[in-house]
């Protein structure tokens, strides 16, 4: 009878070994005082099973088979598997990704819910996610989905691809005004901007090819008013003679989602504002500086930045 009751609390623990392990397998950490109150057992008892863990691993390594390592984490009081299996989001950076998303508004909120059921269920334990949906509810319950409230995560994949690929797409485009417009498009950017993805792109047309590479420019679609679209896999592009700039030059200077000719602006704005300036632009960069204001110059296309540049008010002086 002894030798059964051994055999079963031996059982018992080498269960919670691999339970403990799995967990660490994922990427979550914890302290033995937490395992202690979840399992119901002694804190020697956890301290054994977090040894034979780390046998097991070292082990592992000194035959060559094995490369992770169980270390305990002084500054954070947790222990940790050093590379995890899957080095998933903690809690504390799932919400900080959730939080951003439904900040963003960019979804409809089928798909909305359907991200941020993904992300919980990959990065938080199954224990946990009671709470952390406790804590997130009140944030998508305000969640407000765009007024298109069209699905497109497809296409926005579908068009990325055919920005990595340099493939030309068929569009039929809605316009503000509602009329839709077909155009034969040159992906060379995908970007999200304000509650909505864009796609930037060079229009292919015989009349436009015609035009010299320096007076041409890219044009700006949203990705929610694209009303058909077919990916010509058999026709490929080259940027070699439409733009000077590389797809990271080009996003750097469509920041206001406007397509147009490239310019330059230059204004100065005061010392305190400076800082958002810069971010705004990414392309700006000071000129000069005095006590109160400086001058900084910056590459844009199109006219959008007019409107951001009138929005600053006695903050920024522009010069003509």
């Amino acid at each position: 009878m002894q030798q059964d009751e051994k055999s079963t609390t031996v059982k018992i623990a080498q269960e919670r070994a691999v339970e403990i392990y799995a967990r660490l397998a994922e990427g979550q950490r914890f302290n033995c005082s937490d395992l202690v109150e979840e399992f119901g057992v002694s804190l020697r008892s956890i301290q054994r099973n977090i040894e034979m863990i780390r046998k097991v691993l070292d082990k592992s390594i000194l035959n060559g088979g094995g490369w992770q390592s169980l270390y305990f984490d002084r500054a954070e009081n947790t222990y940790k598997m050093d590379p995890p299996i899957r080095n998933l989001l903690d809690k504390s950076e799932a919400f900080a990704v959730i939080k951003i998303l439904l900040e963003s508004r960019s979804f409809n909120n089928e798909e909305m819910k359907r991200l941020v059921d993904k992300l919980v269920n990959c990065c938080i334990a199954p224990q946990e996610r009671v709470d952390f949906y406790n804590q997130i509810n009140r944030e998508f319950a305000n969640y407000i989905q765009p007024r298109h409230s069209k699905r497109i995560i497809y296409d926005v994949w579908e068009l990325e691809e055919a920005v990595h690929k340099r493939k030309v797409v068929e569009i039929f485009y809605k316009r503000k005004d509602g009329t839709v417009v077909a155009h034969n498009i040159m992906p060379v950017a995908l970007m999200f901007s304000e509650f909505y993805f864009y796609v930037i792109a060079y229009i292919k047309s015989e009349k436009l090819d015609n035009i010299s590479a320096d007076k041409r420019f890219p044009t700006v679609f949203r990705v929610d008013r694209v009303t058909y679209k077919k990916v010509l896999h058999d026709q490929r592009f080259s940027l070699e003679g439409i733009s000077s700039f590389s797809e990271s030059e080009i996003r750097k200077r469509v920041q206001f989602m406007y397509g147009g000719p490239l310019r330059k602006i230059r204004f100065y704005c005061l010392n305190e504002s400076v800082e958002a300036a810069l971010d705004r632009l990414p392309t700006a960069y000071v000129v000069s500086k005095d006590d109160t204001r400086s001058f900084i110059e910056a590459e844009v296309y199109g006219d959008g930045v007019d409107m951001w540049l009138r929005s600053q008010g006695d903050r920024i002086e522009v010069v003509l």
